[in-house]
């Protein structure tokens, strides 16, 4: 009975004593691996080729076995050697996996921080050039100003002309100009914070309340030449202005302050 090398093709003697000693494993003495011979067993051995030529004899007396060269022990050792090998190939077969997994993390970090500086520049280059939408917030207004106080931008006071009171006012003829008036006014910012100071809206009136002149004026006209303008009124701030005005039609006897 003869079997054969399923790896290198060589052909063995082998006796059934020898698959039962070896439970049917055994290892080619040619190419040295191990291989089941039950699943390679032959009859007969084959002597012409397709062609008819005669095939060259690679045929061992017999296959490697307890009864042979290579006892039991040893074909436990060469297997214990291959499991080594197995697991040696395992092993570097996780390290690279490993390997593969460090660097798709670092990858998915990468991209992850390249996110986070993105939105960090677009956050900040947003709240500079449009802080002066922003800061009409009072929620983020704080934050605002130390961002600006860091890129050394201006942040606009805040605006709030309904809460600035009026608080005193007086219309008299002008004491040496003709045909003028003079208007004097006090008025208090309540807001609980500085604001930038309002345009005032003064509206002449005569006996019969009917309206006679409307003007408008900025911030540089009613107030004192030394007067700060971008600090703004400070919250519960007095301020007194003066005005004087022509009155052309000379029916003037009244008017109104607005705060816009």
């Amino acid at each position: 009975m003869h079997t054969q090398c399923p790896h290198c093709a060589t052909l063995f003697k082998i006796s059934e004593e020898q698959l039962s000693a070896v439970n049917g494993k055994v290892r080619c003495g040619f190419c040295y691996r191990i291989f089941i011979a039950e699943e390679s067993l032959l009859d007969g051995l084959p002597n012409m080729d397709s062609e008819g030529n005669a095939l060259p004899e690679k045929i061992h007396d017999t296959a490697d076995s307890k009864t042979s060269d290579i006892s039991v022990p040893a074909i436990v050792e060469t297997l214990h050697t291959t499991q080594n090998e197995l697991q040696e190939e395992a092993r570097k077969h996780l390290d690279e996996q490993s390997k593969k997994g460090k660097a798709s993390a670092f990858t998915d970090f990468f991209w992850a921080f390249g996110v986070l500086v993105f939105t960090a520049v677009f956050i900040l280059q947003y709240s500079y050039f449009m802080r002066d939408d922003l800061a009409k917030y009072a929620s983020i207004r704080p934050a605002l100003q130390q961002f600006c106080h860091v890129a050394n931008c201006i942040i606009p006071l805040q605006r709030s002309p309904a809460q600035i009171k009026l608080i005193s006012r007086e219309i008299s003829a002008h004491p040496s100009i003709k045909n003028a008036l003079r208007v004097r006014a006090t008025f208090i910012n309540k807001a609980p914070y500085e604001q930038s100071y309002p345009t005032l809206k003064l509206t002449l009136s005569d006996l019969e309340g009917k309206t006679v002149a409307v003007r408008h004026f900025n911030p540089q006209e009613y107030l004192p030449q030394h007067t700060v303008i971008a600090v703004g009124i400070a919250a519960q701030q007095l301020t007194e202005i003066q005005l004087d005005i022509r009155d052309s039609n000379k029916h003037s006897t009244g008017f109104e302050l607005a705060f816009l």
